[in-house]
């Protein structure tokens, strides 16, 4: 799975999903080519965009695909994180490989409640207008109540087991993330049916109400930092949900260590350049001295001559170097490591923009039917080709979560467009507009669209493109456009 959605005004997050057997020995390999389109008006390009631009405004992680149950399963009493709790919970007492793996089930069961209940939102948003939509609300009702019940009851075993300070921080830290998840999800319900069912959004609010409220009064009484205030900036709120989003998926993130993938290529070449102009200026001399003598203004000259080209000859020859290490060698190279330290795989990246003669006729096709009709014609774009290639060893993501099912890993980037906005017009312009056999001025918006196409290679080829409306201000809109299936 590929995608692109809006992260906010100023971000895009394009999101690649590679499919893993966890446990097999068998090495994945997946190779990726995103293109960006960019019309000439913004004036993005080789001369003024750089590869260090480019990477100074993207932000990436890696983490595993979160296990996936459906709500039915986890509100039922046999779920096996349940039974896992409910192992350690009977245990008189914790040591340190108990209460590690306490930490790892909590923080994995919110990640699958969290996991949970999105999906089970994006079906009631998905069925706002259909026979299944009473089902899916109760359902969602009857599952959460019964959640959060089992979730606490829990914990207050596993609290009765431990009355060690860390112990009670971090059981504290998952009740007060699940309460959160669990308003979230009834608060985003009922505006979806606010605003496109209001016959089911009276039946139901009462119900999804009396969840959101009950958790809120109860992380009040609790004390918990997550509680958000009628006359204030609620910074807190949202740092606190901040900082218990980031400590719960901490399980599922790899670690990651980038370096300059061309370094000792790049400095032995570089030796070699020298090395080469040094020969030269050293021949020059030799052969000065035969023809002109050790001592003479002739070999003044001819000496002084032959130091100027040598550092010429090294620089052209380095200029050379640096554009073939680029097309032969990835700009940087990521190993990825699993929590357990182990190697779980690599990444290479390499960015750089292509003429029009270079880009693949399937992308050309592709780009060519994505256009709005009266839009910019092919050579009037700058393309920029961001490459990545991956490797993954599912052996030792399997190792280091043995306890859960890891079916894939989700690679997230985040990339920053103000660049692009440095040389757009006005986000408003005013036009001239006809009517009752008059004229006046009107606002009208004005916009810029940037096409991206990726390339997905993974034992077959497939193709995804989307839209990139932009106005100064940031993102618009981002579309995805069909693909026709001849490509």
């Amino acid at each position: 799975m590929e995608e692109i959605v809006i992260h906010d005004q100023h971000q895009c997050e394009i999101k690649y999903s590679y499919k893993i057997k966890s446990g097999k020995k068998t090495k994945t390999r997946y190779n990726i080519e995103t293109y960006f389109f960019f019309p000439e008006s913004i004036d993005i390009n080789e001369h003024n965009y750089t590869k260090s631009d480019f990477y100074k405004n993207l932000k990436s992680h890696i983490r595993l695909k979160t296990p996936f149950y459906p709500l039915k399963n986890i509100a039922s009493g046999s779920f096996f994180i349940y039974k896992k709790l409910e192992n350690l919970a009977f245990k008189k007492k914790l040591n340190r490989a108990n209460f590690n793996k306490l930490e790892l089930l909590l923080k994995m069961f919110a990640c699958i409640v969290k996991s949970a209940w999105r999906e089970h939102e994006a079906l009631i948003i998905s069925n706002t207008a259909s026979d299944r939509l009473n089902g899916l609300i109760s359902s969602f009702i009857n599952y959460t109540e019964r959640i959060l019940k089992t979730g606490r009851k829990l914990c207050a075993g596993l609290l009765q087991t431990s009355r060690k300070p860390r112990t009670n921080s971090i059981l504290c830290a998952f009740d007060e993330y699940i309460s959160y998840l669990a308003e979230t999800s009834a608060c985003k319900i009922l505006d979806t049916m606010k605003s496109s069912n209001t016959e089911y959004f009276k039946k139901f609010k009462k119900d999804l109400m009396a969840i959101a409220a009950a958790e809120f009064t109860y992380r009040k009484k609790q004390k918990y930092a997550i509680s958000a205030q009628k006359n204030s900036n609620n910074a807190g709120y949202l740092l606190r949900a901040g900082y218990l989003k980031k400590y719960t998926s901490s399980i599922l993130f790899l670690n990651t260590d980038i370096k300059y993938n061309a370094a000792a290529a790049e400095q032995l070449l570089f030796g070699l350049s020298a090395g080469v102009a040094m020969a030269f200026a050293t021949a020059v001399a030799f052969l000065g001295q035969q023809k002109f003598g050790n001592l003479s203004f002739a070999l003044f000259l001819l000496l002084t001559i032959s130091y100027i080209l040598k550092d010429r000859l090294k620089d052209l020859i380095k200029i050379f170097i640096s554009s073939r290490i680029n097309k032969i060698f990835s700009d940087f190279k990521a190993r990825v490591y699993t929590d357990l330290g182990k190697k779980a795989g690599w990444c290479k990246l390499g960015v750089n923009f292509v003429p029009a003669s270079k880009i693949p006729p399937e992308i050309k096709k592709i780009y060519t039917c994505c256009l709005p009709a009266g839009a910019m014609q092919f050579e009037n774009t700058s393309t920029l080709l961001f490459r990545k290639k991956t490797e993954f060893y599912p052996s030792q993501i399997g190792k280091s979560s043995k306890d859960f099912s890891i079916d894939g890993i989700i690679d997230i980037m985040r990339l920053n467009i103000d660049s692009f906005l440095a040389k757009m017009d006005n986000p408003k312009k005013k036009i001239y507009i006809f009517e009752d056999d008059d004229y006046r001025l009107v606002s009208a918006a004005k916009q810029y669209v940037i096409s991206i196409i990726i390339k997905y290679i993974h034992n077959k080829t497939r193709y995804r493109a989307y839209q990139m409306i932009l106005s100064r201000k940031g993102i618009v809109k981002i579309s995805r456009m069909p693909v026709h299936p001849a490509v």
